[in-house]
């Protein structure tokens, strides 16, 4: 499914959620090709559906507003649903990659069978502790200026012994360029997995404020999200830690009685 960018504005693409017109920045191809922007559009849809049900359902003169709220909690449950599995799986994607982030810049672990390796690793910490300030400084700016002292950041970024933070901080930013120079396709996926992210939570605080108005489902729907175990999707449709405790006693409470 492909995200609408038809309706272009001067403050970005407008896109419609149950008849509230919001903007977003354009995605190129290739985000829109992306899962943020893909699970977006199902969630949109959703609460689109979900809009278009309840006005059918509203406008039948042959139900009572009882029966009209039982025509429609089917819906709305699984709508609230839709759009709360949209903002986990953003919040997972985005987990993955700083994931794929931290193995991109990890460092070289030091096996206890290389010996050798410990040797130079030794070696190189016991000539960079000898240096003066004014050589460590020297030395610090050709780590920024190209690979050739790459030897060096592993065994200093490895060190048991604690560092220098203002030293250590270089060392490791050099170290993470010449990753992401070393492996430039997966260090513009992950960048471009970020933006899309972001652009993701955008559209998703957008659409979150969107369906609860929509859902009508008042103190049920944090109930709902709550009994089906969503307290990460809870927190980003804006209920706070408070409220999710207050509400899983509640429950806890309710079922006390009906066992009771």
């Amino acid at each position: 499914m492909s995200l609408d960018q038809s309706n272009k504005t001067e403050h970005g693409v407008q896109h419609v959620a149950a008849g509230t017109p919001f903007h977003l920045p354009a995605l190129s191809d290739t985000d829109l090709a992306g899962e943020p922007a893909i699970r977006f559009a199902v969630a949109l849809d959703a609460v689109n559906d979900l809009h278009a049900k309840t006005q059918q359902v509203q406008a039948d003169p042959h139900l009572t507003g009882q029966g009209k709220d039982a025509q429609l909690r089917p819906h709305r449950e699984r709508t609230l649903d839709q759009v709360a599995a949209t903002l986990e799986a953003l919040d997972s994607y985005s987990g993955s990659l700083d994931k794929r982030e931290a193995e991109l810049l990890r460092v070289p672990e030091l096996h206890r069978e290389a010996a050798a390796e410990a040797i130079i690793d030794r070696e190189l910490r016991d000539y960079w502790r000898s240096l003066d300030m004014d050589g460590r400084h020297k030395l610090l700016d050709a780590m920024n200026s190209g690979p050739e002292h790459q030897r060096l950041e592993i065994a200093l970024l490895r060190s048991p012994y604690a560092q220098l933070d203002h030293e250590i901080r270089v060392v490791r930013e050099s170290w993470n360029r010449g990753r992401r120079i070393e492996n430039p396709t997966e260090a513009f996926a992950i960048e471009a997995g970020r933006s899309q992210v972001e652009w993701g939570r955008r559209a998703m605080s957008h659409l979150s404020s969107i369906t609860l108005r929509t859902t009508a489902m008042g103190e049920g729907a944090l109930k709902a999200l709550v009994s089906a175990g969503r307290e990460k999707a809870a927190k980003a449709f804006g209920y706070d830690q408070g409220q999710i405790e207050d509400m899983k006693r509640q429950i806890q409470i309710e079922k006390q009685r009906s066992a009771a």
